[in-house]
């Protein structure tokens, strides 16, 4: 009986000093995790502030991803979901507080069998050198059960959860990345361009769609300005055309301005000056993507038209509309540029002046 009795006492012994080396043990934790990315901050953000975004980049350390289910009652996913199966571990995740596009706080409520924690998750986003820098700090304080389970169990649940969250930005950044690569270009076919009056200045410029692009739209910032001055509306969106290509010495002259309602008369002393594109029968092509294949999608254009037996009028300005511009969209896979090449009227068809530069003064 007697060594029953020592038994428990030696058992009460080991429970007690057990419980009091685990509460000496210091619960606080913190992991801080880094990455860069030439993606833009905002379109970082928007991935995480969104967990219906999670699947594309949180993985586990097999690299199964999280699956996310918003709670019941609860619509909007970027404020709190449910997750499972994520290494064994299931929970909650919250969005506290945000600001957009630079800051934002979650918390974490985990669960591994009885083993539970709370993970807060702060996240800043800062352009650093041209980069986007993604920081994620995960802190919080242990329960006693969570260092019990410690003691034997290793890693434990917080560092589980940092090494898929170190992996997950990793994941992000090359999301991120293929995203912003998307293009697509289609033929819209023929149509009439509905001709308009529009505000412009010219420049010369290598024959490369990033500068042609980066001369343009600081042309059009240009007229912007004019028009903001003088309490004018635009009629459309900024618009390039172009004047002369120059294919032996690689070099092409540039008009880029912004479309208007009527004719406007500007004076000698003016930065800009009054165009007319008149309607025109054209071959519109419309490009989702970067600028830098704004040369493909010209190939495109001329090689649907041999191929339907278009007529290119080779006189007459090509140029192009910035429907979706840079400077509206962060991700240049949301860019959306329609080309248009102008064809030749047929015999039948009503003929009409071809695209030029007229100044009005």
């Amino acid at each position: 009986m007697k060594i029953f009795k020592y038994i428990f006492l030696l058992f009460l012994v080991a429970i007690i000093g057990t419980s009091l080396y685990v509460a000496t043990l210091d619960g606080n934790f913190k992991y801080t995790l880094t990455q860069k990315t030439k993606a833009p901050g905002s379109m970082a953000f928007k991935q995480i502030h969104n967990f219906e975004n999670w699947e594309n980049f949180v993985t586990d350390s097999t690299g199964s991803p999280i699956v996310l289910k918003p709670k019941e009652n609860i619509r909007s996913t970027d404020s709190i979901t449910q997750f499972s199966n994520f290494n064994e571990i299931s929970g909650e995740i919250k969005t506290i507080e945000r600001q957009p596009f630079s800051k934002m706080t979650q918390k974490m409520n985990l669960s591994q069998g009885r083993n539970e924690a709370e993970i807060n998750l702060g996240w800043t986003i800062q352009e650093i050198e041209s980069q986007t820098q993604i920081q994620l700090t995960l802190s919080g304080k242990k329960s006693f059960l969570a260092k019990l389970f410690g003691i034997w169990r290793t890693p434990s649940l917080d560092k589980i959860i940092a090494d898929n969250f170190d992996l997950s930005l990793k994941n992000l950044d090359e999301y991120l990345i293929r995203e912003m690569k998307k293009t697509s270009i289609s033929v819209e076919g023929v149509t009439q361009f509905s001709g308009s009056y529009y505000l412009y200045a010219s420049t010369a410029s290598k024959n490369n769609s990033d500068l042609i692009v980066n001369k343009s739209q600081k042309i059009i910032s240009q007229v912007e300005n004019y028009m903001q001055r003088n309490n004018l509306r635009a009629s459309g969106s900024g618009i390039t055309v172009f004047n002369n290509i120059d294919t032996l010495n690689q070099s092409v002259i540039i008009s880029a301005g912004i479309p208007i309602s009527s004719r406007v008369i500007t004076l000698k002393a003016d930065d800009v000056l009054t165009g007319f594109m008149p309607q025109k029968k054209v071959l519109k092509v419309t490009l989702q993507g970067n600028y830098k294949s704004l040369e493909q999608a010209w190939e495109k254009a001329y090689a649907y038209a041999q191929q339907e037996f278009l007529n290119v009028d080779e006189q007459a300005e090509r140029f192009l509309i910035y429907v979706v511009a840079s400077d509206q969209e962060e991700n240049p896979a949301q860019w959306i540029t329609e080309l248009y090449l102008p064809l030749k009227e047929t015999e039948s068809g009503t003929t009409t002046e071809e695209p030029q530069l007229n100044e009005y003064n």
